[in-house]
């Protein structure tokens, strides 16, 4: 099934985001070396200690850290993520840090309700991790 979603990212020039659940660290990353993936993925869990692990095994595996899993931005920073993943109602006054720092912005909201995308475009995050992706683009598209 990964090497299916793989194949066709690959088709689209697409960037995956990889959830680690259960799966072995070192499995995955033998997989997505194969299909020559990895400078197209980035990484996360909810099991920070299997985002270390895969740091270990893969010290330039682009990782996700969210902001709300550690204590503070400079406990985020350390670990040196590709993203860093923020709620909408965090401060986007860290975005900067982030991106200073060379880590992309991502904002998760899994709702559907308008004034949370309003807010989510008034962020101006990097990219954003929703469930209805069709629905925030159809509100987007009417705001112009």
């Amino acid at each position: 099934m990964l090497e299916d979603i793989l194949d066709i990212a690959a088709l689209y020039a697409g960037r995956l985001y990889v959830e680690l659940k259960s799966a072995d660290p070192a499995a995955v990353i033998d997989c997505l070396t194969r299909h020559d993936a990895m400078d197209r993925c980035f990484f996360w869990s909810h099991d920070l200690s299997q985002i270390r692990q895969l740091r270990d095994q893969m010290p330039d595996a682009d990782i996700m850290v969210r902001r709300q899993d550690l204590p503070g931005r400079d406990a985020v920073l350390a670990m040196s993520p590709a993203v860093v993943e923020f709620r909408p109602d965090d401060d986007p006054a860290e975005f900067d840090a982030c991106r200073a720092a060379g880590a992309e912005v991502m904002v998760a909201y899994m709702g559907r309700d308008m004034s949370v995308f309003a807010r989510l475009r008034d962020m101006a995050p990097d990219m954003v991790n929703l469930p209805h992706p069709f629905a925030f683009r159809r509100w987007l598209a009417a705001q112009t």
